[in-house]
């Protein structure tokens, strides 16, 4: 913020500029920004509805995450997806793609560890599709 004013300054020159919508994607989403914004303001939420807006105008900018997208839709394929949910489970691993597709075998150790304090702990494999909704994607 420090470094592009405030959030009422980007929507103005967001407004006036659509070329200035590479800000929206400059935000990385963390939410230090809410913890110590002093009106309380929902940024990440307004980055999102930003960049969303942006890919509403020009949604032929999701091309250039072809590679992303591929990899979330094999990541939420049913081959690719697994859910061991065991009786009386309450409690779900649940390590999205990412961990599971580069690094299956820490993984699996991972969740027998668990499995030791946690008996019914079910396993579920699946991929969040969290980048593509950071990128504003509906």
């Amino acid at each position: 913020m420090q470094r592009y004013s405030s959030p009422a300054a980007i929507a103005r020159r967001y407004a006036d500029d659509p070329q200035q919508a590479a800000l929206a994607f400059s935000c990385s989403l963390c939410g230090l920004c809410n913890a110590i914004c002093p009106e309380q303001l929902d940024l990440v939420e307004f980055f999102l509805k930003l960049r969303q807006r942006e890919l509403a105008a020009h949604s032929d900018r999701l091309g250039n995450y072809k590679g992303l997208r591929f990899y979330e839709r094999m990541g939420t394929s049913k081959p690719l997806s697994h859910y061991a949910l065991p009786e009386g489970c309450d409690t779900v691993l649940f390590p999205g793609c990412a961990l599971p597709g580069s690094r299956p075998q820490l993984t699996w150790q991972l969740y027998n560890h668990l499995q030791h304090s946690i008996p019914t702990l079910g396993l579920v494999l699946d991929c969040c599709t969290k980048p593509s909704h950071d990128l504003g994607d509906q």
